[in-house]
């Protein structure tokens, strides 16, 4: 579905966006909001900084005051972000696209001839981790107001990424995708494991470990439970 989705837009939708913004430009001026603030807060969201700084600042409060929720976040954003950092990069030199400032097309492709930053267009970078950080945002807040606001700055990267001419737009679709779902994955398997949790409690099972053990001749696997 991503791939029939990508592939839509490839052919239907990104060399018309790119011409209705203005590119290429032969002045060498940029467009009207380029330097606007909402361009600029899309591009400084989808950098890795915001990331590490609000993983470290759950973290901090988690062990500051023993919370285990801000704890579970902290650990949320860093997983997330490193796994769709890994996925994006093996897509990236996978598919080899080229930027759209290459002037040579939406459908030119080289597989597999890392040829640079020049031919990594496809996904996005920075609106992959853009979306991997709002979705583990949204996922972790109450309010459907507060889940909304997550996503926005998030949105601002992706229309950023294209605005700044250094992706397309099925560039940022597919990126968006893999960030949201890759977010998505992570903070589920992290809620199954505290709804595990809660239920070993009910039981009166708060953990268990499996351990290998060696004792002299002996050896094999010990299981603790902590009561």
């Amino acid at each position: 579905m991503l791939s029939a989705g990508t592939y839509l837009i490839i052919a239907t939708a990104d060399q018309p966006i790119r011409d209705y913004i203005g590119y290429p430009r032969l002045d060498n001026s940029v467009p009207k909001y380029y330097n606007s603030v909402p361009i600029k807060i899309g591009n400084v969201w989808g950098d890795w900084y915001p990331t590490v700084i609000l993983a470290g600042g759950f973290a901090l409060h988690g062990w500051l005051g023993d919370n285990t929720s801000s704890k579970k976040i902290a650990f949320e954003i860093v997983q997330s972000g490193l796994y769709t950092e890994v996925v994006t990069q093996i897509i990236k030199n996978s598919f080899g696209r080229a930027r759209p400032y290459m002037e040579l097309g939406s459908t030119e492709f080289k597989p597999f001839a890392f040829l640079g930053v020049d031919y990594t267009s496809l996904p996005a970078g920075h609106t992959s981790w853009a979306f991997s950080l709002s979705t583990v945002l949204a996922r972790n807040a109450k309010p459907v107001w507060l889940k909304v606001l997550a996503y926005i700055p998030a949105g601002l990267t992706f229309i950023a990424r294209v605005y700044h001419d250094k992706h397309w737009t099925s560039d940022n679709f597919l990126a968006a995708s893999v960030g949201y779902f890759i977010a998505t994955w992570v903070v589920d398997r992290h809620e199954k494991a505290v709804e595990n949790d809660s239920e070993e409690s009910q039981l009166g099972i708060r953990d268990f470990n499996i351990q290998p053990f060696i004792s002299g001749d002996s050896y094999g696997f010990g299981l603790t439970f902590h009561l």
